[in-house]
């Protein structure tokens, strides 16, 4: 029993990373308009 409910919880958990990160994206891109940051490189902009 406790072998699915851990199966079930990884399950959720690994079905709610991808909208995570779109709603992170989508507040981060809101930010930057917001703030008028621009950045020259995915790198800088990661750091």
């Amino acid at each position: 029993m406790k072998v699915v409910i851990a199966l079930c919880v990884l399950f959720v958990g690994a079905y709610c990373v991808p909208v995570l990160d779109e709603q992170l994206n989508n507040q981060w891109n809101l930010f930057k308009r917001v703030h008028e940051k621009q950045y020259n490189s995915v790198e800088e902009e990661a750091n």
